[in-house]
């Protein structure tokens, strides 16, 4: 089991460092700290990247139907569409755009 999961909290520390016998000094606690929030850092970069990556792939799909829809004729209901829900999912479907 990883006694370091995202859900401990940092009172656990001590207890946990003591159970494997790593020296729990300041020095110690000070470069776990550190760890915990480089940890942090590398995965609130990640989360920022995989949205902005999402964004972008909504924004080229929803490109690809209004490209499909102009191209049919049938502009006017993706833009009736446009609110989300249903008839914008049947779109897609019917246009097979994924």
């Amino acid at each position: 089991m990883n006694r370091f999961a995202t859900t401990m909290k940092m009172e656990e520390l001590p207890e946990i460092l003591e159970q494997y016998q790593v020296p729990g000094t300041a020095d110690a606690e000070e470069e776990v700290l550190t760890m915990c929030n480089l940890g942090e850092g590398v995965y609130e970069k990640g989360m920022k990247a995989g949205r902005l990556q999402g964004q972008r792939d909504s924004l080229d799909r929803t490109g690809r139907l209004i490209k499909a829809t102009t191209h049919a004729g049938r502009l006017q209901e993706f833009l009736d569409s446009a609110d989300g829900g249903k008839r914008i999912t049947a779109l897609f479907e019917e246009f097979d755009i994924k």
